[in-house]
């Protein structure tokens, strides 16, 4: 399907992705937004121009700069800003997870969801040659990273332009930086959007 269409841009239930998010992002008040582009951008374009008409800026990446690395062509923000793929469906709050950040002083907040998977296979723990206890087919909880991150204007100066960087490894930067990275793990997320940055302008 991508050969044809970028992933933002693919339907569920007869709705684009891009779509579903920004919708739901709308309903927030959100009124500047950013869209980083690369493969297949003028049809995202297009898209745009087609179905909104708010305040929308684009960037190009001349060549795919990994999932951080878009953020190094966005002119510097005066304030927070939230940043999510465009490949998720979510019905998260965001003002709630704003306010999260904002209240904890936050300078990177990422948005996390709690998976369940059950092994597949019997399990066993052990100390020495001794095994100490069994599990059949455990069912283990994590939380994964879902794709939407809020971030403080000075955590950009770490990147360099059209550098070529993941979201994990920017991070890590920001952390080895001294800056205060939270989690906010909230059930509301459901599934894994590509290249969307949500320029706050209201007030709390």
């Amino acid at each position: 399907y991508t050969n044809k269409i970028p992933k933002p841009l693919l339907k569920i239930k007869k709705k684009e992705m891009l779509k579903i998010l920004l919708d739901h992002i709308l309903e927030f008040n959100f009124k500047n937004f950013i869209i980083t582009t690369h493969y297949k951008k003028d049809l995202i374009k297009k898209f745009i121009k087609n179905n909104y008409k708010f305040d929308c800026q684009f960037t190009e990446e001349s060549k795919p700069l990994g999932t951080a690395g878009a953020l190094s062509l966005i002119k510097k923000p005066t304030l927070d800003f939230i940043v999510c793929n465009c490949d998720i469906v979510t019905n998260i709050d965001f003002d709630e997870v704003l306010n999260f950040h904002i209240l904890n002083n936050s300078d990177a907040t990422v948005v996390l969801k709690k998976i369940k998977s059950k092994s597949p296979y019997g399990e066993v723990k052990f100390s020495g040659i001794n095994i100490t206890e069994f599990y059949e087919k455990r069912e283990n909880e994590n939380f994964v990273i879902a794709g939407i991150y809020i971030f403080s204007p000075k955590v950009l100066k770490i990147l360099k332009k059209n550098q070529n960087i993941d979201m994990i490894t920017f991070l890590k930067k920001i952390q080895r930086s001294k800056m205060k990275v939270v989690a906010f793990p909230k059930e509301l997320m459901s599934d894994m959007i590509y290249g969307i940055l949500i320029y706050p302008h209201h007030q709390f």
